[in-house]
């Protein structure tokens, strides 16, 4: 049986904003995506130092050296708890897509990133 393709569309949302409101997301953004690089750079500080991938739901939500940063707490607490989830999600795909690659599953070849990461661990 054929396979059926699903065609995915996407619909852009413009928003008229006032320049306080406005502001105010381009500032939660920002605070957004600096807190997703720490939490990117601690859970990979703690994969290459313990070998341990972060992939519990709330393991840098309640983990005091990302979550009580002073970056961390200057934003409300939703969007932060989402934004640290976000990188835990990230590992979890990766930690899965490292499972297929070393079982040779992956039917495409990882990026060079990917790649160092798999030695690095591997050398250990």
């Amino acid at each position: 049986m054929a396979k059926v393709k699903k065609n995915m569309g996407v619909q852009q949302v413009l928003l008229r904003l006032d320049k306080d409101t406005e502001s105010l997301l381009e500032y939660l953004c920002q605070l957004s995506g600096k807190l997703y690089n720490c939490g990117i750079y601690f859970a990979h500080q703690i994969l290459f130092k313990t070998g341990k991938l972060l992939t519990g739901k709330f393991d840098l939500d309640f983990e005091p050296s990302v979550s009580k940063t002073l970056l961390a707490q200057s934003m409300p607490s939703t969007p932060m708890q989402q934004t640290l989830r976000s990188v835990t999600e990230a590992f979890k795909s990766y930690k899965g897509l490292r499972e297929l690659f070393f079982r040779g599953q992956l039917h495409f070849k990882p990026r060079a990133c990917f790649q160092t990461i798999t030695t690095i661990k591997l050398a250990r």
